[in-house]
């Protein structure tokens, strides 16, 4: 700023220089709040609580029991009310798909691949963000 002063006479482009100084903290600010509008936070992406309130795990769909696949966060633990449990492999995965129950899987996307394919056709893909996805039964 005192740079700016200082060399304010000697500086030829002065109209282009208030434009900026006037454009791009307008420009910040809106996109500012437009991340808090459309929900863009680092907190949606690295937390299972809002695929777990967007599905209404907890209220509407309280019966549908939620597994995660290879392991759990702390996040899908505590937002679940506990309720969540873990499916370490494909045999387990496979019996408890024969129930033929309505049921939440949720898988990291880095442990996708590891689901097999005709597993992941009885599957039905419902919610994704950043890092995990969230599956329901067809």
């Amino acid at each position: 700023m005192f740079l700016m002063v200082y060399w304010w006479k000697d500086f030829t482009n002065k109209k282009t220089l208030i434009r900026v100084a006037l454009i791009f903290p307008t420009l910040v600010f809106i996109a500012f709040i437009g991340s808090f509008a459309f929900k863009n936070t680092t907190n949606y992406f690295n937390s299972d609580k809002y695929l777990i309130e967007d599905q209404k795990i907890i209220t509407v769909n309280s019966g549908m029991p939620l597994y995660y696949w290879k392991n759990k966060n702390y996040s899908g633990q505590f937002y679940s009310r506990g309720k969540a449990q873990v499916v370490k492999d494909e045999k387990e995965l496979d019996s408890v798909l024969k129930l033929k129950k309505q049921l939440f899987l949720v898988t990291y996307k880095k442990n996708e691949s590891e689901i097999p394919k005709e597993l992941v056709a009885q599957l039905r893909l419902v919610q994704s963000t950043q890092k995990t996805s969230i599956y329901t039964t067809k």
